[in-house]
């Protein structure tokens, strides 16, 4: 029976927008895809069906079926619902392992791996994708998100001359959707980002200064992401007409309030090294006082104190207390 549906899921797959020849990918197909292809009187769990999923699919595929294939993979980690689940199945995928030196292997195997760089991040992707508002003050909790996000897009925009070629050179409509796709991602990657800046032109002056120092080493890279991204943005021009994107309103932070900023952290490090310095100074103070000191003035409270104050001769229990404890006493 087992075997049966296997066989019957392959068929259907087969069938599908996914791997025939259709010049477009139909989300209807996925729809089905997530249910089995077909309603079972015994539902099958949606791990069995993405395994199923990706056992099924060809190892050798036409460059329009293998832009299908991953332009399937990444309507399916968008899912809100079993996006992480099919994560963990598209870590296990090993791609296609027909490979040449044409532009168009290059892209399907870029592509292929911000998928997989996408299902290692699942939940940085989700975080930037939620309803949910990070502000700044979560900063610290979130830290290590905004380095992830900055080196997912350093990672998709060190290939946009490569997308740029296949654009000017694109026979396949469904290349369209998948830059669409990525852009989804890119816009919502850094808009996370664009956030957290703005808020710290606004804030800089009252956070902590460890948070300070945090964010304010993170702006060389966050500018840098800022002018890659416009031009990336500007491959929609290849684009249908009726495929392009709105341009966003870049919120930049101007040149006055950045020397503002820079001026802001030269004296929040001077202050910082002040303060250490004083630190440790009273740290040498503190370690140059003399330890015997202490050592009299303990023992003057003591009964051997006393009997070093009341003799006037040679104390005849002196060797036998330092040979006791230790310790060596001057006469007073």
């Amino acid at each position: 029976m087992i075997n049966l549906f296997k066989s019957d899921f392959e068929r259907h797959l087969q069938q599908s927008s996914i791997l025939n020849n259709a010049a477009q990918l139909n989300v209807t197909d996925l729809k089905y895809l997530m249910k089995g292809f077909q309603e079972q009187l015994t539902p099958i769990s949606i791990r069995t069906i993405f395994k199923k999923f990706f056992n099924a699919l060809p190892q050798k595929a036409s460059y329009r079926v293998k832009l299908k294939i991953l332009a399937a993979c990444h309507v399916l980690l968008d899912d809100l619902m079993h996006g992480a689940i099919f994560a963990e199945h598209l870590n296990d995928w090993d791609g296609f392992i027909d490979f040449s030196n044409q532009n168009e292997d290059k892209f399907v195997d870029f592509y292929f791996q911000v998928l997989q760089r996408f299902a290692n991040s699942i939940s940085l992707i989700k975080m930037v994708k939620s309803q949910k508002t990070y502000t700044i003050k979560q900063f610290e909790e979130y830290q290590n998100m905004y380095y992830k996000a900055i080196n997912l897009l350093n990672f998709i925009f060190c290939q946009t001359p490569l997308c740029k070629e296949i654009l000017s050179s694109n026979k396949e409509d469904i290349i369209y959707e998948l830059l669409l796709l990525l852009w989804n991602d890119v816009i919502a990657l850094y808009l996370f980002l664009e956030k957290l800046i703005k808020e710290f032109e606004l804030e800089y002056f009252s956070l902590q200064t460890q948070v300070f120092f945090q964010i304010y080493q993170l702006l060389p890279d966050i500018q840098k992401v800022q002018h890659s991204i416009k031009e990336f943005y500007f491959l929609h021009y290849y684009h249908k007409d009726d495929k392009h994107i709105k341009e966003h309103y870049w919120k930049e932070i101007s040149e006055k309030k950045l020397e503002e900023i820079h001026k802001y952290n030269q004296i929040v490090k001077i202050s910082t090294t002040r303060h250490k310095l004083q630190q440790q100074a009273r740290r040498k103070h503190i370690a140059l006082t003399p330890q015997n000191n202490c050592q009299q003035q303990y023992f003057s409270n003591t009964t051997l104190g006393y009997l070093k104050r009341l003799s006037t001769s040679e104390d005849p229990f002196e060797n036998s207390v330092q040979d006791n404890f230790g310790y060596q006493f001057t006469q007073q």
